[in-house]
């Protein structure tokens, strides 16, 4: 393949601003959520059973420095489970913030149908249908919608649009199957695998210019600050 240079070219501009600026929700946009966490979210949170993912996503719900929102919807299998019978608890004593629950696959509303400025929350669904969550990590940006997805075995997460779109992963310990499927998806154009994969281990809090890892474990170090990677903490 030979690339040629044309004699006319077309500037690509980034409208981002300009867009923005047209805006009326440019303010809330611009600080809609804590300073560690991404304004727009679609985030996976991965761990073994009892290893605290549900804990985690609480603790970033009622963080004053975590997430910020107006509605919260829930589709998940285990609605039963207590932390989500106290998150019910908590948002129904809270004026003007909405509540809703989904257990059967075929109830869950799509994108276009869920209000602006709220968090969706998929737990425990990886046996089920995923048409309507990838449909979320791809549109729900564009909706106001931020996604979480809580699963036990990163590499049951399916890849196109929901593992291919996150923004944020929160892991927690990971066995070497899943760590090369993280390695793969998010960060093998950066390293080797001996370098990042092997390493992967250690890292406690790690920062990207456009990818957020954070590892959740006593036993991990924290990076060095680098140009390209600045550890963080979600506390």
């Amino acid at each position: 393949m030979r690339f040629v240079r044309q004699s006319r070219t077309i500037g690509v501009s980034n409208l981002d601003r300009k867009t923005r600026l047209m805006s009326s929700d440019m303010v809330r946009e611009n600080c809609r959520h804590g300073p560690a966490l991404p304004s727009s979210i679609r985030c996976i949170i991965c761990g073994p059973s009892n290893c605290g993912k549900t804990n985690m996503l609480l603790s970033l719900i009622e963080s004053p420095h975590g997430l910020r929102f107006e509605n919260v919807y829930v589709y998940s299998k285990s609605l039963f489970q207590p932390k989500y019978r106290y998150l019910e608890e908590l948002l129904e004593s809270i004026d003007d913030i909405g509540n809703y629950a989904f257990s059967n696959n075929g109830d869950v509303i799509p994108p276009s149908e869920a209000l602006p400025n709220s968090i969706f929350v998929f737990d425990d669904v990886a046996c089920d249908k995923q048409n309507t969550i990838r449909e979320y990590f791809a549109m729900g940006r564009h909706a106001s919608v931020d996604c979480f997805y809580l699963c036990q075995t990163y590499a049951k997460i399916p890849k196109h649009l929901i593992r291919d779109n996150a923004n944020l992963l929160i892991l927690f310990k990971q066995d070497g199957t899943n760590l090369k499927h993280i390695y793969n998806n998010h960060v093998n154009t950066d390293m080797s695998y001996e370098k990042g994969g092997g390493s992967i281990r250690l890292i406690f809090g790690l920062k990207c210019r456009t990818f957020s890892i954070a590892f959740l474990n006593s036993r991990y170090q924290e990076l060095p600050k680098t140009p390209y990677l600045n550890p963080f903490s979600l506390g």
